[in-house]
């Protein structure tokens, strides 16, 4: 369908949808929350007996379909149909694109929580205590929120790390396929590289289905870690997230 050729209006969603998908990712979107919930919509859209060019009506009963979820999820939901509404309208003319902001803003930034140094300490030492069969969650979790406080890495960054990336000689980390499908390399203090080799070699002598490969965060039985970590500060009450690990550094190095 490349080059402007237009749709053919006996196309069901799911086939429009399914050539979106390959056309967008073919340019280096990865799409994944997109890929499904557009899913979604095609197969309301073909159960429903839909026929013909998208129309705004469409995409406000899906959208809106999702009732017992929050206005912003559903707001989300039709920014998604937007876009991919965008895209038929070049094939489609008679496609109608929903106007933004239809049904409010689709997205919301929570404030971060700034960590402070002795609160750092604080979760370090929390995490320290969590319970399992083996003792191995709190050495995964201390480790892991130390290495997200000292690097600003992204959770899902620290999670994705293989053997190969953690160079113990030179103290160094690599990243790969970041967010915006770039690799860089992340020196390490001392103390983290030791750290680092420590967990290791505590995490091979635990876990033994570990690949040759796979330098991963784990906890319990050899599960991979979820991304969010929760913990009330008593000095504060506030219920903090491992992800705000990531703007520890930068807050306090800027």
């Amino acid at each position: 369908m490349a080059g402007g050729a237009k749709m053919s209006r006996q196309e069901c969603m799911m086939t429009k949808v399914a050539t979106y998908i390959r056309e967008r990712r073919a340019m280096g979107w990865q799409l994944k929350v997109e890929a499904r919930e557009l899913a979604r919509f095609a197969a309301y859209a073909d159960h429903s007996g839909h026929h013909g060019p998208l129309t705004t009506d469409l995409a406000l009963r899906w959208a809106r379909q999702a009732e017992n979820q929050s206005r912003l999820y559903q707001a989300r939901r039709l920014e998604i149909v937007r876009t991919f509404a965008r895209f038929l309208a070049v094939r489609e003319p008679d496609t109608e694109i929903p106007p933004r902001g239809l049904l409010g803003p689709a997205h919301q930034r929570v404030r971060p929580y700034i960590y402070t140094e002795n609160e750092i300490i604080q979760l370090m030492d929390e995490a320290s205590r969590l319970p399992s069969s083996n003792g191995f969650r709190a050495l995964t979790y201390r480790t892991l929120i130390g290495l997200l406080a000292s690097t600003g890495l992204r959770v899902c960054e620290a999670l994705s790390l293989d053997r190969g990336d953690f160079d113990k000689e030179s103290g160094i980390l690599t990243i790969r396929d970041t967010k915006f499908h770039k690799s860089r390399l992340v020196p390490l203090h001392e103390s983290v590289t030791s750290s680092l080799v420590h967990y290791e070699s505590e995490r091979d002598n635990i876990i033994a289905i570990l690949t040759v490969r796979d330098f991963s965060f784990r906890c319990g039985e050899g599960q991979f870690c979820p991304q969010w970590f929760i913990t009330p500060f008593p000095s504060s009450g506030t219920m903090c997230y491992l992800k705000d690990l990531a703007d520890f550094l930068p807050a306090y190095t800027t």
